[in-house]
């Protein structure tokens, strides 16, 4: 198999996963009384930092399930809206 055939193979296989991964979304709102913008955006950026590690491929990830754990610490409430499949 050449090179070429090989790039377009891997690529191939590559956008068969990421169309599995695109195919539905969820929502996470979250809520907690009295709650301002200026209040929501730094709390999110904190968890956001307290549950980030190194990413697989340089830069970082955040521990979805951490960040949510994070947010309810805080007081928050979530409701998650499930998105098209």
């Amino acid at each position: 198999m050449t090179a070429t055939r090989r790039a377009v193979l891997a690529c191939g296989v590559a956008l068969a996963a990421f169309a599995g991964c695109a195919t539905r979304f969820d929502t996470i709102v979250f809520d907690k009384p009295g709650l301002t913008a200026a209040e929501l955006d730094r709390d999110k950026a904190r968890c956001i930092t307290q549950s980030s590690r190194p990413g697989f491929f340089g830069g970082t990830a955040t521990d979805h399930e951490a960040y949510l754990a994070c947010m309810g610490q805080l007081g928050y409430t979530t409701e998650r809206i499930v998105g098209p499949r």
